[in-house]
């Protein structure tokens, strides 16, 4: 939308259009920074795995070989 703004003659471009892209830009970025934070909170097996990878993380009772991690495992 911008470049078309900046090529295109004033006016050929209608505002709504213009205001509707502005918005799912706002909208996709705030999506690409809770979307990790979501996926952090419900995946049990990602949980798990950054509990392995940082031992300050763990409770005394926890032990490294009851956090079983397999990186490439998750998607």
């Amino acid at each position: 939308a911008s470049y078309l703004r900046v090529l295109v003659r004033p006016g050929a471009v209608p505002q709504a259009y213009l205001t509707a892209s502005v918005w799912l830009t706002f909208a996709q970025a705030r999506n690409t920074g809770i979307n990790p934070v979501v996926c952090f909170l419900f995946n049990r097996e990602l949980r798990d795995c950054f509990r392995a990878q940082f031992p300050c993380c763990q409770s005394p009772q926890t032990t490294q070989a009851s956090l079983p991690c397999d990186l490439k495992g998750i998607g």
